[in-house]
């Protein structure tokens, strides 16, 4: 009779924010990268975001795109519209929880956009 393997958490360490001083660096220097805060919406969720200012040049493929940063974690991104006053840091947003399906690979995912009128 085959027995199943069945995977367990194990705890590998314990922090204290406050005594063992931990930040956001030291977090990704522990465990790599960290998860995103649109995982724990639904679709069609709507919220209002607080941009940080900083704004990521990312690619994928050969594909590159601008995407706001946000004090709460969301990246969003830079489309057509973009005017450096209306997005400038500081500036609170309405935001929605979307979908991308990508068929060909039977994949999908959420994104954070602006939710517009």
């Amino acid at each position: 009779m085959a027995t199943a393997q069945v995977t367990q958490t194990k705890i590998e360490a314990t922090l204290n924010i406050k005594k063992d001083k931990v930040t956001k660096e030291t977090l990704i220097a522990k465990v790599g990268n960290l998860g995103s805060p649109i995982n724990g919406k639904q679709i069609g969720d709507e919220f209002e975001v607080t941009l940080n200012g900083d704004i990521q040049i990312r690619s994928y493929g050969k594909q590159l795109g601008a995407y706001h940063m946000t004090k709460e974690g969301y990246s969003i991104r830079v489309n057509a519209a973009f005017n450096e006053k209306d997005y400038a840091e500081g500036t609170k947003h309405n935001c929605i929880c979307l979908e991308w399906v990508n068929e060909a690979q039977g994949t999908k995912g959420k994104y954070c956009a602006f939710k517009t009128a």
